[in-house]
């Protein structure tokens, strides 16, 4: 179909000028390697090929830069604005003040940024963006007395079921019952957000950047029902053929519940230094029980 050619064009060049500016950090043959284990040398693209591209076509791509970026953006203002508030900073403190100390002294500030993560479990998700923050904030600082404010760090804040699970056995507010708390993950997920902040009234969540259902490949929403008006195939034809190329692609058990991503949110965010459980599966799946020469795009971690 002329369409459908049309839009695989179109999806490769955004992905080849994504990777050759730096944009995504990522090489542009990667993906034609991955794109290769759908096609079947036909002139057109196969549908299993088409959901391959929509789902590139639909990716969020945050690096390093962008999260130091944010998060300095977040410190500077939303969380700066907070902490005079609680009386943690003086009003009088300059942002360049601020800055300073974080990046070299942040104890004599009382302030410390943590990653989400558990006791006797260094994680994956917390703590591998935690390590790149150290431009804007010492990593490496140390406390002597309980800080005057701990921020959580996170990457992404999907179903929030990590969160929940995080609170349940460390319980932040009661083990530091003089600290003010906060939450700010890099990117939320708006819906789960306004249930925590509804949930845990003595956490203050500030999110770097917050989503909706519009970034989501299958969810209705404007770009996804102006692509699949050119293309002539549904959002929900494209999710069902998308739930049946697991049988054809996948076909694990223990991998089904990550094809459509944990919480079935297909939640399509990547991350320079890997990807959150909540994208569909097939775009960080390593190994394939029917394809024996299966290509994987993206690494779960780094």
């Amino acid at each position: 179909m002329k369409q459908w050619n049309a839009y695989k064009e179109r999806v490769l060049d955004r992905v080849r000028l994504c990777c050759e500016k730096n944009v995504w950090p990522f090489d542009y043959d990667r993906f034609l390697i991955w794109l290769g284990n759908f096609t079947d040398n036909t002139d057109s693209p196969s549908m299993d090929e088409l959901v391959a591209l929509y789902l590139l076509d639909r990716l969020v791509v945050r690096t390093t830069a962008t999260a130091i970026a944010g998060y300095s953006r977040l410190i500077v203002n939303e969380l700066r604005q907070a902490f005079i508030k609680e009386g943690i900073l003086p009003k009088e403190i300059s942002i360049n003040e601020l800055k300073k100390q974080l990046r070299t002294y942040p104890g004599s500030l009382g302030i410390n940024f943590t990653p989400v993560t558990f006791e006797g479990d260094q994680g994956d998700s917390g703590p591998s963006l935690y390590r790149r923050l150290h431009p804007i904030y010492r990593t490496d600082a140390t406390f002597k007395k309980e800080p005057k404010a701990i921020i959580y760090v996170d990457d992404c804040l999907g179903t929030g079921n990590q969160f929940d699970t995080f609170l349940k056995k460390v319980n932040p507010v009661e083990l530091y019952p003089n600290s003010a708390i906060f939450y700010c993950p890099l990117i939320a997920y708006k819906a789960t957000l306004e249930r925590l902040r509804t949930e845990q009234p003595d956490i203050t969540i500030l999110p770097v950047e917050i989503i909706d259902e519009d970034v989501f490949p299958f969810s209705e929403n404007e770009y996804g029902t102006v692509i699949s008006q050119h293309l002539g195939v549904s959002i929900s034809q494209l999710e069902e053929h998308y739930l049946k190329m697991f049988y054809e692609y996948c076909g694990a058990q223990g991998f089904s519940d990550y094809w459509s991503g944990y919480g079935g949110i297909c939640m399509p965010i990547i991350f320079e230094w890997g990807c959150p459980n909540n994208i569909p599966g097939i775009l960080h799946m390593d190994r394939s029980g029917k394809i024996e020469s299966w290509q994987q795009l993206f690494l779960r971690r780094s």
